[in-house]
């Protein structure tokens, strides 16, 4: 209800009480409806965190962020912290699993891992990293309980909405490998030399160390500031201290640097703005300045040493895999190049058995 916005009124404390002072407490309602209060009433358990979760039983309504969960880099980087108080995604679908499966007439589950988009925004190469990995972890959790099952009635489908930020591996003129010898006869007389930088393993390894997302490092480390500390050494020093790719101060003023909106509508949520980050190349396809293009700028500063390119900011029309296991009759109308409605339609297909 609206009134939980009021420190002083007994929802917000009952509020404050209930989610243990661990997740933010505001409402965006215009009227008194308490949707919490309503969920209780109609059985469900109510969970803030962690804790509550693993102890609730029967119907759970977990709620733990007034907004976005923790990004990947913070999960990885806390999930064997013992006073961690958010779920991870496999902990949250792992209890889902373990609620909905003890109804004999089965059960819908969908799983989102939906910050790998948001790391595709910001073109912030480590958080997706870690965001896939995160969601990999769940999907082995699920394909091990469907195969450890003495019955072959689950049917698991794994796919996109879409693709974000244009990614990419590429190969680049940037560091050309030196000449060097390989075993074997193939190069006995001569030396390997690849005409260009095919990228190496070790790259993957400096974009997981990173430390903190891109959003972390400007909306809260930087913007956290006081302005007169927000300077491109400050940037400089913020961005190297927590990723592999470090930068100069010429290249974190590049970053900072803003212009008059080429787009720039009046009252546009996303284009209202006069003043926002310079994107010098395909600036129209970078359509949410203020959320936040300056992480694309630090992703095209640092793009040459990742050997990797973001073609946007936003959404593309690529196509995206579409992954179905359980039986067959259930998997194969999934083989095919469809439209995203026909993926909708098969899933309810095989829900009713049609």
């Amino acid at each position: 209800p609206q009134e939980a916005n009021d420190k002083n009124s007994e929802v917000r404390k009952e509020l404050e009480q209930m989610t243990e002072g661990v997740v933010k407490i505001k409402s965006q309602r215009k009227d008194s409806r308490n949707l919490v209060k309503e969920a209780q009433q109609q059985g469900y358990t109510l969970a803030f965190t962690k804790s509550q979760m693993e102890r609730a039983a029967g119907k759970i309504l977990g709620l733990f962020a007034y907004s976005a969960l923790p990004d990947g880099i913070k999960v990885n980087r806390t999930k064997d912290d013992p006073n961690r108080s958010v779920p991870t995604l496999k902990e949250m679908s792992a209890k889902a699993i373990e609620v909905l499966s003890k109804n004999d007439k089965g059960f819908f589950l969908m799983i989102e891992a939906g910050r790998i988009d948001w790391a595709g925004h910001y073109n912030d190469t480590g958080t997706m990293l870690h965001e896939m990995l995160i969601f990999n972890e769940v999907l082995n959790y699920v394909l091990d309980w469907a195969k450890n099952r003495d019955r072959d009635d689950t049917l698991i489908v794994v796919s996109a909405d879409h693709e974000t930020g244009g990614f990419g591996f590429s190969y680049s003129a940037a560091d050309l490998p030196q000449a060097r010898d390989l075993p074997g006869s193939v190069f006995q007389d001569k030396k390997f030399k690849p005409n260009f930088n095919f990228g190496h393993p070790e790259v993957l390894d400096k974009i997981y160390n990173q430390k903190l997302s891109y959003e972390e490092i400007f909306l809260s480390k930087f913007d956290g500031l006081p302005k007169e500390e927000q300077t491109p050494a400050k940037l400089m020093k913020i961005i190297n201290e927590n990723t592999e790719f470090d930068i100069t101060e010429l290249q974190a003023a590049r970053i900072l640097e803003t212009e008059e909106n080429p787009f720039y509508v009046k009252g546009h949520k996303d284009l209202g703005s006069k003043k926002v980050p310079k994107i010098d190349v395909n600036d129209a396809f970078f359509p949410h300045p203020l959320d936040d293009n300056r992480q694309n700028l630090l992703a095209i500063a640092v793009a040459t040493r990742q050997g990797a390119v973001w073609s946007t900011g936003t959404h593309t029309a690529t196509p995206v895999l579409v992954f179905a296991k359980g039986p067959a009759r259930a998997t194969i109308p999934f083989a095919q190049v469809m439209h995203q409605t026909q993926l909708g339609q098969n899933a309810i297909n095989a829900l009713t058995n049609k």
